[in-house]
Order: C-alpha cells, then structure tokens, then sequence
C-alpha cells in the first residue's frame, strides 16, 4: 500500500482583529493609590505567514506561525493609544476531506477544518489622558481556537477563509521599578483571508 504523501507548505494572510475590552489597574509603589478601568479598542488589521505540512496518513497539517496585529484605544476621548501584539504560535489543523466536492460549482473542492494552537504573544501597550502617558511591553502565553474552509484552486494553491479566537494570559506591564500597569487576559476575535502554496 502506498504512503499517503506529506506535503510542506507555506501560507500568507490578512484580515481583520477585534480586541475585547480589557480591564486595567494602574500601580505606582511609591505614593499614588491604585488605579483601575477600561481600555476599548477600534478594530484593527492583523497579518501574518505560516510554514507547515501535511501528516501524511491523517487529513491533518501542523504548521509553525508568525502573526502582527495592531488595534488602537478608543474610549471616547478619555484614553488614546494602541495596543500591538506580535505572537508565534504552534498550530494543528484537521480537514474534513470526506466534503470534497462541496460547492461543485467552484473549480475546485471546498472542504472545512477545524484548528487549535499554543505558544507566546508580545505586546506593547501606549496609551494616556490628560494626565499623562505610558508604554509598556510584555510577553505571555497564549492560545487560539478556531474554523474554516480551504478552496484547493488546483494542486498547489488553496485559499483559505478562517476564524479564531486568541487569548493570552493576564499581561502585568512594568513601566519603570515603581509603575506597573495589568491588564486582563487579552481576547482577540479575527477573521482572515490568505493563500496557501503547497509543494
């Protein structure tokens, strides 16, 4: 019986990142009181490239990816900035290649899959009021769930259109040795868009 064959690949995209609003306390060690509130976010963009490759015997795919994402502050004037979060993360995806031939009216099959992945996200946090202005960066854990279907154009190129969420841990900003800044479990919800080439 012959091997199932693997297939290494490589993948760019694009597309949309929404950024819940996370909650925030504000400590200086060496006088002020704490201070806590909320920081709201505009919807930003989010890019990103994947390097992976097929299993082989199973209908899924393991890939290494580097995403960007950048989402400003908006609170209806109180607070401005942006919060930027670069992440490499560790993906497994599984395809449903028993629905080839869905949407028979594409040149291709369309088929759906599911995926989760694991690793760090780096973020840098500015913002400020009237009263002043931080920036901060720091690097957690972090992790993604997500769905979506790939449209194998021929042989060698798939699009992919997908959805994830993302959530690292709570993020504990150190401004200086007496200001801190922590921010709540940052959750982004994205929908992207991209090209796979595969070898």
């Amino acid at each position: 019986m012959a091997q199932a064959k693997v297939s290494p690949y490589v993948s760019i995209y694009g597309g949309g990142s929404g950024l819940q609003e996370t909650d925030w306390t504000y400590t200086d060690t060496s006088s002020l009181p704490s201070e806590d509130g909320k920081f709201k976010y505009d919807v930003g963009g989010v890019g990103g490239v994947a390097i992976g490759t097929s299993l082989g015997s199973i209908p899924a795919r393991i890939e290494v990816e580097y995403s960007y994402r950048k989402n400003d502050v908006n609170d209806r004037g109180s607070y401005n900035g942006n919060m930027k979060t670069t992440s490499w993360m560790v993906n497994l995806y599984y395809d449903f290649k028993n629905v080839d031939g869905l949407y028979d009216y594409l040149s291709g099959p369309v088929f759906p899959y599911v995926f989760i992945g694991g690793g760090m996200m780096d973020l840098e946090v500015k913002a400020g009021d009237s009263s002043g202005s931080l920036s901060a960066s720091e690097s957690v854990f972090a992790g993604q769930v997500g769905i979506g279907f790939g449209w194998e154009i021929t042989d060698h190129i798939i699009f992919d259109l997908k959805g994830r969420v993302m959530m690292g841990e709570n993020v504990d900003f150190g401004i200086n040795s007496t200001e801190s800044i922590d921010v709540e479990h940052p959750l982004y919800a994205e929908v992207l868009a991209g090209i796979r080439l595969q070898f």
